[in-house]
């Protein structure tokens, strides 16, 4: 069944291809998922005035054009910031989703999907745009072996799942508190679960599946193969 058009912003999208480099990537992260997004919709506001102008405004709805919040080494347009981005950025996600042969979605509890969600996610955006993969073998050797980069310099990049971390830090921590009741301690744990990674450069994408982190506050449910 294609749930494709159920996704809505702020859902984990999960990515599996059987390319080499595919291959190598599930292999050193050992999860049948190899790459991982940020689903975040768009939707297209027109001006009032007689200009014709229009801007793209994050919906929070299944209304919109589907985009994926996401880092990769491959050029592409990216629409949202009107410029051709190498590293996290929007990419369709249309274009995204032909590269690769089997693609789930674990969804976003419906509580976190506020206006501040919408409000956050363009301000992440803005800051990490351009975000370079790691362009060396240490990081995916550290992952695989489970021990974090110290001193990670600003410029070392991150991984599709590292930058996805991030996010949900970014957009979920400031507004955990008025949504659940509960404080945020900042511990990835209290949004990803117990079986969470505890700092953001040792997730892979497999850590985003409900195998892994099964009681995660942020999440609804099971992944859907969509």
């Amino acid at each position: 069944m294609d749930h494709s058009n159920t996704i809505r912003t702020g859902d984990v999208v999960l990515f599996s291809g059987n390319t080499p480099t595919g291959f190598l990537l599930r292999t050193f992260v050992s999860s049948e998922w190899n790459h991982s997004g940020i689903a975040v919709r768009f939707k297209t506001i027109q001006d009032d005035t007689d200009t014709g102008k229009s801007r793209k405004e994050i919906s929070l709805t299944e209304e919109g054009e589907l985009y994926i919040l996401e880092t990769n080494t491959g050029i592409r347009m990216d629409d949202i910031f009107g410029v051709n981005t190498v590293g996290a950025g929007f990419s369709r996600a249309d274009w995204v989703f032909h590269k690769y042969n089997r693609i789930a979605v674990r969804r976003l509890h419906d509580i976190f999907r506020t206006p501040e969600l919408g409000r956050l996610t363009i301000s992440f955006a803005e800051k990490y745009r351009g975000t370079k993969f790691p362009n060396s073998g240490l990081p995916f050797i550290l992952v695989w072996l489970g021990i974090p980069l110290s001193d990670k310099e600003t410029n070392a990049g991150m991984f599709c799942s590292e930058i996805m971390a991030h996010y949900y830090t970014y957009t979920i921590g400031p507004q955990y508190q008025t949504v659940t009741g509960n404080p945020f301690d900042g511990k990835l744990s209290t949004l990803f679960g117990s079986g969470a990674p505890a700092s953001e450069d040792l997730f892979t994408p497999g850590h985003y599946t409900w195998t892994n982190t099964p009681n995660a506050s942020i999440f609804s449910g099971n992944e859907e193969i969509i």
